[in-house]
């Protein structure tokens, strides 16, 4: 990725949050920008206005955001960070917004890029969209041309319906490089280095097909349950909630082929058309290659319906229809209280053919990158034991990234909200990719409403329901924990 331009050269900046009270402004945003003062990689001139209704004063609401432990720094972003009370609804609060930011922009400059994070219920977007054009503070300032810029957050529509409808809602208000759908697994670490794997080192990229690589699992698991986020899940589930967003955007990024550069444009068109790519499956082909369970005492947590068939955990073997891929399998999984919590994507080699070690237990090379908990890559080849003759033993070669790089590594909203103030999009979501996979999920479930399949409940602590076991074990495989 290109390197990030010091504060020196970003231009002035005004960052406002919508919501800014709630829970994902407190402890995500409002400590990742922090963060990214410390380290000198905001603009000089920058300005951080938080909206919401309740009537805070801006020392009240600095107060609120401040953290427990609060380093000496603290005060000098202190001063950045300001507070305007308001109503999505009320036209007059947004008049009022518009003021207070005009009477931030310095006189010297006359306009400061406008940002805008929507972190709020999707049900808001189109109601503070109106009003901010309404207002005027879409409009940005043609003599410096400075920018208007909104970012948002998950989920991107319930099904296919409501995403389109989403999408005509922005693209009324925004042009599609104005937009900004912020998935916070692409920020991580690991998951960027996918693409520097696959594409600096030569040793894997001419490997990275069908015809060496037999198939690829990709894992997303949580220790905990739903917690207070019942009415939520009872309308998302595992599938809507995970794999339509997280593991369709790593499953793009290992498939795609090389982009033409690292421009924004080039790689996102290469994640779009491996998500296009995915193949459609019949219902009979579906009735093999999904498995759907629900944890033991799912429907006893608070919000949750006593009859609730919303799985907690989904696991799938999907393909995707290119050259290169054409009949390798790939297999998802996503669960709550599962006995480990873990991200982690495995790529599966094929044993060597012919086998010259007759007598010896075959390995197969796996390629790891694990995203959480011990972020970093792993390779896992077949070595001579030490001693007489020939024996067979896998060991692992590892990078580690905290044992092999020193110093702090930014989080995902550290590197993402850097992105959307320097208006950088590689790591966001455009709008057909987002299509494309809720055309992908819009068929599961159907398949799950109109053919019922089997809802295994699992106890808390394991891996989930035998089903998934069976899925990847009737391929003659197994899951790689």
């Amino acid at each position: 990725m290109a390197k990030s331009k010091t504060n020196k050269q970003l231009e002035p900046t005004i960052l406002v949050i919508f919501g800014a009270t709630g829970e994902l402004a407190r402890q995500r945003l409002i400590p990742a920008i922090f963060r990214l003062f410390e380290r000198k990689l905001l603009p000089r001139k920058f300005q951080i206005v938080g909206f919401a209704r309740s009537p805070l004063a801006h020392k009240e609401f600095r107060n609120r955001v401040k953290p427990s432990a609060a380093p000496s720094s603290w005060s000098g972003f202190a001063k950045k960070i300001f507070y305007t009370p308001g109503n999505f609804t009320n036209s007059e609060d947004f008049g009022k917004l518009m003021a207070f930011l005009t009477g931030l922009e310095s006189k010297k400059h006359r306009c400061a890029n406008r940002l805008f994070y929507f972190a709020t219920l999707p049900s808001h977007y189109h109601t503070i969209s109106h009003a901010l054009d309404e207002s005027g503070l879409l409009h940005g300032c043609r003599i410096h041309k400075r920018q208007t810029r909104v970012v948002l957050e998950k989920p991107f529509g319930a099904d296919l319906v409501s995403a389109r409808k989403l999408d005509q809602t922005l693209d009324k208000y925004f042009d599609e490089s104005q937009i900004y759908r912020i998935d916070h697994y692409l920020g991580k670490e690991t998951v960027q280095n996918l693409l520097t794997v696959r594409f600096a080192n030569s040793i894997f990229e001419p490997v990275w097909n069908k015809n060496y690589i037999d198939h690829v699992q990709i894992t997303s698991m949580q220790e905990t349950g739903i917690g207070n986020r019942g009415a939520f899940y009872e309308q998302t589930g595992a599938i809507k909630d995970i794999t339509q967003n997280h593991l369709m955007q790593i499953l793009a990024l290992i498939c795609m082929e090389p982009p033409a550069d690292l421009s924004p444009d080039a790689i996102r068109d290469e994640r779009a058309r491996v998500i296009k790519a995915i193949h459609k499956s019949s219902n009979a082909e579906l009735r093999n290659s999904l498995a759907i369970g629900q944890y033991q005492g799912y429907r006893k947590e608070p919000n949750v319906s006593r009859k609730s068939r919303i799985e907690t955990y989904a696991a799938q073997k999907l393909f995707v229809d290119t050259d290169r891929w054409r009949g390798v399998p790939f297999y998802l999984r996503t669960g709550k209280f599962i006995s480990q919590k873990l991200t982690r994507i495995s790529v599966h080699f094929k044993l060597p053919v012919p086998y010259l070690f007759t007598g010896e237990p075959m390995y197969a090379n796996v390629l790891i990158f694990e995203i959480q908990p011990n972020e970093g890559i792993f390779l896992n080849i077949t070595a001579k034991f030490p001693g007489f003759g020939i024996r067979l033993h896998p060991v692992t070669m590892e990078l580690g990234y905290h044992s092999a790089f020193q110093g702090e590594f930014p989080e995902a909203y550290e590197r993402l909200l850097l992105d959307f103030i320097e208006g950088d999009q590689r790591l966001f979501a455009r709008s057909d990719e987002i299509e494309n996979s809720w055309k992908y999920i819009d068929e599961i479930e159907n398949f799950i409403t109109a053919r019922h399949p089997k809802l295994e409940i699992y106890k808390p602590g394991t891996w989930g329901p035998r089903g998934a076991d069976l899925l990847i074990e009737r391929d003659g495989r197994g899951w790689y924990n």
